[in-house]
């Protein structure tokens, strides 16, 4: 019996591949998003502007100017006084918080100081001045030494104990603190200015000075004795 040739089967057709919708994106695209490593948001790189070098150089301290430096030092003659306001000050603020013993050494030290202070400026510092700065200046001066002189013959009077003792010194404070600032405001800055020879004055004075404190009578009474200029 003749057997029937068979033929083979055909294979199955494979389905037709779907479109790829336009909306979506193809998969192995997304894969290869999906794989790849987030990276940080792109940042504009700022290019580094050199700064040129300064060619000038700090000077040493030691050649450095200040404003102290750099001021005029004062003329002998007020300097000699200002050194005096200074020495007198710093004894009026002494007596504040001293022992009553030492207020008494502090109001006889302040006394000769004042006594040898203002004779020297009415003898010689006021009158070499007087004609060339403003006409009252040196006259109020003078009187506000008349009403110092006053209080310091008071004071020299008394033993420390009195009621009246410490108030006595201290008006006598305020009323030289008052003097100082109007001769050193007004009084030396008009006498810098006036073409005054101060440092052959200053020379005069500090020889008076010195005569003046080493006179025990002009200490005790000779310093009531009006002055003559010299």
């Amino acid at each position: 019996m003749a057997t029937k040739a068979t033929t083979p089967a055909k294979a199955p057709a494979k389905p037709a591949a779907k479109p790829r919708s336009k909306a979506s994106p193809a998969k192995p695209t997304a894969r290869r998003a999906a794989a790849k490593p987030a990276t940080a948001p792109s940042v504009t790189a700022v290019r580094a502007v050199p700064v040129p070098a300064t060619t000038s150089k700090a000077a040493p301290p030691s050649t450095i100017k200040t404003a102290a430096t750099t001021l005029t030092p004062d003329p002998k003659a007020v300097a000699m006084l200002k050194e005096d306001h200074r020495a007198v000050a710093a004894l009026f603020k002494e007596f504040k918080d001293a022992t009553p013993a030492r207020q008494l050494a502090i109001a006889r030290e302040t006394s000769a100081m004042l006594k040898v202070h203002t004779r020297i400026e009415e003898e010689i510092f006021y009158p070499e001045i007087k004609a060339r700065i403003e006409d009252d200046m040196v006259n109020e001066a003078v009187v506000e030494h008349a009403s110092a002189k006053d209080l310091i013959l008071q004071i020299d009077a008394m033993t420390g104990k009195e009621e009246l003792f410490t108030a006595s010194v201290t008006v006598l404070s305020e009323l030289i603190d008052h003097h100082v600032r109007e001769e050193e405001a007004e009084m030396f800055r008009q006498a810098k200015a006036s073409g005054t020879d101060l440092d052959a004055l200053g020379e005069r004075m500090e020889a008076r000075k010195a005569e003046l404190e080493a006179d025990k009578a002009f200490l005790t009474t000779g310093w009531l004795t009006p002055p003559k200029p010299r």
